[in-house]
């Protein structure tokens, strides 16, 4: 308490912000909230009275209740076929419209992991694999374009080469090729 005092007795003295943060040991950005919170209070008895107030006012509960608790859990299981992907945001809509209660998705996940085991992403995304890559960017046959080699598989049966062809190409390299195409 006595910092709050002594910080706008030194900022009236003369002395920069940074000096009396310094000086007291504070973080500057502190010296700036309290001499503007003073500023705005009038003067400094009315700035340590609502300084009091709010250090020593009721703390808010942050504990979920067991009817939340219940709450999620029943939907979770009424919806159960809805909730496969993104269950959290659903059951975040469906208290929104059925008890018109607003809760993070993350409070929502730490209520599902005391009822039921949730997959890691890992796994989820081991169990349903992504779309397989159909076509590789570049031939294993020295290095040619996959972009060449559809063009000689669409070409007629009369022009098209053998991979034996295509690996020496008509003067032995594969940039001779080139110049066909």
């Amino acid at each position: 308490m006595t910092k709050i005092i002594l910080a706008p007795e030194l900022l009236e003295a003369g002395l920069s912000q940074t000096c009396v943060a310094e000086r007291l040991g504070i973080c500057r950005r502190t010296v700036i909230r309290w001499a503007r919170a003073i500023q705005e209070h009038g003067d400094l008895e009315a700035f340590l009275e609502h300084y009091q107030q709010a250090k020593s006012g009721p703390r808010t509960k942050r504990k979920r209740d067991q009817v939340l608790k219940q709450r999620i859990w029943a939907l979770r299981e009424k919806y159960r076929r809805r909730c496969k992907r993104h269950c959290g945001q659903k059951l975040q809509y469906f208290l929104k419209q059925e008890y018109d209660l607003d809760v993070s998705v993350t409070t929502i996940y730490k209520v599902l992991a005391e009822k039921y085991q949730l997959r890691p992403a890992s796994l989820r995304a081991w169990i349903a694999p992504r779309h397989e890559r159909s076509l590789l960017a570049i031939n294993a046959l020295n290095g040619l374009p996959l972009s060449r080699i559809c063009r000689m598989a669409a070409a007629p049966p009369s022009l098209r080469c053998s991979p034996k062809a295509i690996k020496q190409g008509s003067s032995g390299s594969p940039d001779s090729l080139s110049a066909a195409w």
